[in-house]
C-alpha cells in the first residue's frame, strides 16, 4: 500500500543518518546553519559509521577522505577557511551507504557559554526584552545552539543526550524562545557586540545548568588537582555530582574547534571559597588541554559574581576575588566585574540580576582587547598597592596605570531599602582581627585617599567586601573598580 511504502521510505532515510550502533552519522553537536571555526584553525566534522568504512566529505569543491576506526568514529579537519558571509554546503558519504550533509554553514568564531543559572538566564527574562528580541532579526550571521538540561552522566558521552535548540539563525524566534530556555542573555549580548565590532560570523553554543557546582563541570583529571573535593551534600544522584555535566554536556563537544569560552558560575560554590580558588584555574587548564588548544587559541572569559542579598558577606567576595585573580594567574583569561549590577527587586531573586546586557558588553570588551587585539578599554581601576601616611592619618591606594582609563571617577551609591546599610560597604580599614571600619574615599589625582581616626595604624584595606557592596569608584571609560583585600584569606578549604 501507499502507506506501507511511505513507512519503508522513512525507515530507509533514518538508517542513512544513523550508524549501525545508533550513534549519529554526523554528530548532533553539528547541524545546518551552524558556524564552524575560521582560519587559522581547521574546523572539524565528525561522526560515526560502520567500523573501518571509508568516509568522504565534499567541501568547497574538494573531496576529503577518512577511515572510520574500530568503533566507527571518523573525523575530518577541514582546510582552514577565512571568515566571510559566504555559505557552504558540506556532504558526507560512507562506503556503507550512509550519507548526510551540513547546509548553510558559515565560518567565523565559535564561543561556548557555560556555567549556571545566570548564564542560562534568557534574553526574554531581562530588561528591555521585547526590544532586544526584535533586534535579533538584524543578525543573520550569528548562529545559536542550546544544549538541553535533562542529561547527566557518570561516564563521558560522545553525543548530547538532550538538545534544547539545534543550530539556528539568530531571529526573534530563536533568541526569544522563553524565560530560562533560549537564548542565554549574557551569551547573546556578548556575541552581538563582538559581531557589531568585528563583522564576522559568530557561533554561540549555550551550555549551562542552573544551580550547579564547578565540580559538575570539571573532569576527573581537573578534580584530582584540588583534593580533597568537598563532600556531597546528599546521597541522591543529581546534576551536582562530580563530573556528571562534564561527561554529558562538555565531553560531546570536545571535537569541535572553538575560539573560547564564557563562564558565569560560582553562586552554588558560595560556601567553598578555598576550594574554588584551586578549582577554577584547574578547570580552565583542563578544558584547554582536553580541547587540545593552546591558551593563545582558547580564550576564557569569566563573569564575576554580581551583588545579591542575603548572602554570606565573607565568602562571596572570596569567590569574586578568585574570579579576578585567575586572569592574572593564567594567560588569555579575562574577567568582567558585575558587582555594581545588583538588582534587589529582580522577580527571579536578587541572585539573578536582570541587567545581562552590561555583563555581555563587558565580556565582549575583554574579548575585543585580548582576542581581536583592538585598542578598546575593558578594565576598571585595578588595585596595585597601598601605603600609609601616618602624619596625615590616611591610607593611599594606587592603581595599575593601564587601568585608569582617563582618570578616576566617584559615583553615588544608594543602599536599597531592603538591605541594612551596614551590608552595603565600600572601602574599609582593618584595625583588629575582625575589626573593619568604613572609610569614605577621596580622589586625589590618580589615587584614592582613605582618612582614619585615632592613633592605631590600619593593618589592611579592602574594597567591596560584602555580598551587596557599595560600588562607587569607576574610571572615565565607565568600568568599575573590582574588589580587593590586602589581608590574606584564612577561611576553610571547602
Amino acid at each position: 500500500s501507499t502507506r506501507m511504502k511511505t513507512r519503508i521510505a522513512v525507515l530507509l532515510i533514518s538508517v542513512l543518518f544513523l550508524s549501525v550502533d545508533g550513534a549519529n552519522f554526523i554528530s548532533n553537536a553539528l547541524g545546518d546553519h551552524m558556524v564552524l571555526q575560521r582560519a587559522p584553525q581547521s574546523a572539524r566534522i565528525w561522526g560515526w559509521t560502520e567500523a573501518w568504512s571509508i568516509v568522504k566529505a565534499n567541501f568547497d569543491g574538494q573531496v576529503l577522505d577518512a577511515v572510520a576506526d574500530r568503533t566507527g568514529f571518523y573525523k575530518f579537519d577541514l582546510p582552514p577557511t577565512e571568515a566571510s558571509d559566504k555559505t557552504y554546503n558540506i556532504t558526507v558519504l560512507s562506503s556503507n551507504g550512509q550519507s548526510g550533509s551540513l547546509n548553510n554553514v558559515l565560518f567565523g568564531d565559535v564561543y561556548l557559554c557555560g556555567g549556571q543559572s545566570n548564564m542560562q538566564f534568557s534574553v526574554l527574562a531581562g530588561f528591555n526584552a521585547t526590544q532586544q528580541v526584535a533586534l535579533a532579526a538584524n543578525y543573520p550571521l550569528i548562529r545559536v545552539f542550546t544544549v538541553g538540561q535533562k542529561s547527566k552522566s557518570y561516564t563521558p558521552l560522545e553525543e548530547f543526550g538532550t538538545i534544547e535548540q539545534n543550530w539556528t539563525i539568530a531571529s526573534p524566534q530563536s533568541i526569544g524562545g522563553g524565560q530560562w530556555t533560549y537564548f542565554s542573555a549574557v551569551c547573546w549580548f556578548f556575541g552581538k557586540d563582538v559581531f557589531d565590532k568585528m563583522q564576522i560570523p559568530i557561533g554561540l553554543l549555550s551550555d549551562n545548568w542552573g544551580g550547579t557546582l564547578i565540580q559538575s563541570w570539571s573532569s576527573p583529571d581537573a578534580l584530582a588537582k584540588c583534593l580533597p573535593t568537598p563532600p556531597r551534600s546528599s546521597d541522591i544522584e543529581s546534576a551536582n555530582d562530580p563530573s556528571v555535566l562534564w561527561n554529558a554536556m562538555i565531553s560531546p563537544v570536545l571535537n569541535m574547534r572553538i575560539r573560547g569560552a564564557l563562564w558565569y558560575q560560582g553562586e552554588q560554590n558560595w560556601n567553598q571559597p578555598g576550594y574554588y580558588r584551586c578549582a577554577l584555574p584547574a578547570m580552565i587548564n583542563d578544558w584547554r588541554l582536553k580541547w587540545r588548544e593552546s591558551s593563545d587559541e582558547f580564550a576564557f572569559l569569566v563573569a564575576q559574581l554580581s551583588a545579591w542579598y542575603p548572602a554570606p558577606d565573607d565568602w562571596i567576595p572570596e569567590i569574586r576575588l578568585t574570579q579576578s585573580n585567575v586572569s592574572i594567574a593564567l594567560e588569555n583569561v579575562r574577567f568582567a566585574m558585575t558587582s555594581d549590577l545588583g538588582d534587589i527587586k529582580s522577580p527571579f531573586g536578587s541572585v539573578h540580576p536582570r541587567n545581562k546586557e552590561t555583563v555581555g558588553l563587558r565580556l565582549s570588551a575583554s574579548a575585543l582587547a585580548m582576542v581581536y587585539h583592538r585598542n578598546v578599554p575593558y578594565l576598571g581601576p585595578t588595585f596595585q598597592q597601598w601605603s600609609i601616611d601616618r602624619n596625615s592619618k590616611k591610607v593611599i591606594i594606587a592603581f595599575e596605570r593601564d587601568s585608569l582609563g582617563g582618570g578616576l571617577e566617584k559615583r553615588s551609591f544608594t543602599c536599597p531599602s531592603e538591605i541594612p546599610s551596614t551590608a552595603c560597604v565600600g572601602f574599609e580599614l582593618q584595625f583588629g582581627l575582625k575589626m573593619w571600619n568604613a572609610s569614605e574615599p577621596i580622589i586625589v589625582g590618580d589615587q584614592i585617599e582613605l582618612p582614619y581616626q585615632g592613633d592605631d595604624v590600619p593593618l589592611g584595606v579592602r574594597y567591596l567586601w560584602s555580598a551587596f557592596p557599595a560600588c562607587t569608584i569607576y574610571n572615565r571609560d565607565g568600568f568599575p573598580a573590582p574588589s580587593f583585600n590586602t589581608v590574606a584569606w584564612t577561611g576553610p578549604w571547602g
